[in-house]
């Protein structure tokens, strides 16, 4: 609420940023992901509409890292 005759001294904030941040990755140059007994080479193609794995990769980058793969297997 503003008070009349109080100057605004904070002025205000845009809920969302504009657009995404540019990825610092490179096009060219694939990222190195270890997982579960493998190792992935994740390239990106700035022009596709989606990727083949989505994000799975990097799911099970984060299982394998958690150490959670294979509690899950054997529950």
């Amino acid at each position: 609420m503003i008070f009349q005759g109080m100057p605004q001294q904070i002025a205000p904030v845009p809920a969302h940023p504009a657009g995404e941040a540019i990825c610092p990755v490179s096009a060219l140059s694939p990222l190195v992901v270890d997982t579960h007994g493998k190792r992935f080479h994740v390239e990106w193609d700035p022009a596709a509409p989606v990727t083949p794995l989505g994000q799975l990769v990097f799911l099970s980058q984060f299982l394998a890292t958690g150490g959670l793969f294979a509690p899950w297997v054997a529950d």
